[in-house]
């Protein structure tokens, strides 16, 4: 359960990085408990859209998930068929964002800057595909909150698959495969950082420490 001012200060790192309707969204979540789109709507006076595109970056960024809930006991026959998706905030995912740095000195240790640098991306970014990684000119100079890395953090083409297959080989990233609809049927890979794992290691890294001070003190 998330204390009262855990909820503050995640509703704070929200508005630092994602701006104050995206927060405001978030703090509906927290105080509500999960809500569907149209009761957002309505708990943040805020625009249909407004409300979409915050989600859209809360589950982007996977500080927020998407489900299909069960119907209701008191649902009506149309409501029971009609499919509610609802989304819940997920507070852990937003308090990792204070730990990117460190994830990021851990995998630099071990892998070369390049790695680095697609893991930079993915962590302010996302779930991306290869092409998101590696598009520079169609994301409007960083505009783009779900497509794009900034340039300083770019990785050529033909180099990008293989650091993302080294990350991925040493458990850094998740890749999911997802079926796109539409034309001719095909498949894109998804990236994503293992951050359960990171933190794993940020944790064994500061009982080490705290080991460590222990056997000096004594």
């Amino acid at each position: 359960m998330v204390t009262e001012h855990g909820i503050k200060f995640g509703v704070h790192l929200i508005t630092k990085h994602f701006g104050k309707i995206v927060a405001k969204v978030c703090e509906k979540l927290f105080s509500h408990g999960p809500l569907t789109l149209d009761q957002l709507v309505r708990y943040t006076d805020f625009t249909k859209d407004q409300v979409r595109n915050s989600l859209l970056v809360l589950v982007q960024h996977n500080c927020a998930q998407a489900f299909v809930s069960a119907p209701q006991d008191d649902d009506d026959d149309a409501d029971r068929l009609r499919v509610r998706t609802q989304y819940l905030v997920l507070f852990d995912n937003i308090i990792h964002r204070l730990r990117f740095p460190k994830f990021l000195d851990i995998v630099s240790r071990k892998l070369d800057e390049e790695c680095v640098k697609l893991l930079v991306g993915l962590l302010r970014d996302g779930r991306l595909t290869l092409k998101q990684m590696v598009d520079r000119e169609s994301q409007g100079k960083g505009k783009c909150f779900v497509m794009h890395i900034a340039a300083s953090t770019l990785v050529e083409k033909r180099k990008a698959s293989k650091f993302l297959k080294e990350l991925w080989k040493d458990n850094y990233l998740h890749k999911k495969t997802v079926p796109v609809t539409g034309g001719r049927p095909s498949n894109i890979c998804m990236w994503k950082v293992n951050k359960p794992l990171l933190w794993k290691y940020v944790l064994d890294e500061m009982y080490h420490a705290a080991l460590n001070l222990s056997l000096r003190m004594t």
